[in-house]
């Protein structure tokens, strides 16, 4: 083993455990986007239920 091998080992450790950290703050913050997407899908569909009963209850 080379002396200097064993700051590589440390070196490519912290960057894996960086790119981890990365790629899992990434997936995270995907699947909250599409939650939120989601959401917003249920707010609007709601939405224009209340509109359409309005317009309903306006031509009456």
């Amino acid at each position: 083993m080379e002396a200097g091998m064993p700051y590589l080992t440390i070196i490519t450790i912290v960057s894996y455990v960086i790119l981890f950290a990365i790629a899992w703050f990434i997936v995270k913050k995907a699947s909250k986007t599409e939650q939120q997407i989601a959401m917003l899908k249920e707010i609007i569909e709601k939405q224009d239920s209340i509109i359409a009963e309005l317009k309903h209850m306006k031509r009456d």
